[in-house]
């Protein structure tokens, strides 16, 4: 079974998400993100109901096979993955939920 595991630094930044984002109540209302296993891989930030699956990156790209072929698995299932770099999260986090916002309006 593949796995997909966050270590301490990215669970550290998905924890910053997703306090930025309850810290603007208009967006938390809308943006609810919950931990799913969705197939074989645990996911820490989905909107399961707007079928989106927010991710951190840090300065290297996220290019190994297993991420390819378990973002082309979610794709498959119409999920839609925004990732976002550390750097915009910690610095720009009104823009990160105005990006937020902008795709989930093609889902309702």
């Amino acid at each position: 079974m593949g796995k997909y595991n966050v270590n301490r630094n990215q669970k550290k930044d998905i924890e910053k998400l997703k306090s930025i984002l309850e810290s603007r109540a208009d967006a938390a209302g809308i943006i609810k993100l919950e931990d799913v296993f969705i197939g074989p891989y645990k996911l820490e930030c989905v909107n399961p109901v707007h079928k989106l699956v927010l991710e951190i990156e840090n300065r290297s790209k996220h290019s190994s096979e297993k991420a390819f072929k378990r973002d082309n698995f979610l794709a498959g299932l119409g999920y839609k993955i925004l990732r976002f770099r550390k750097q915009t999260l910690y610095q720009h986090p009104d823009e990160v939920i105005r990006i937020i916002e902008e795709t989930m309006e093609g889902y309702k």
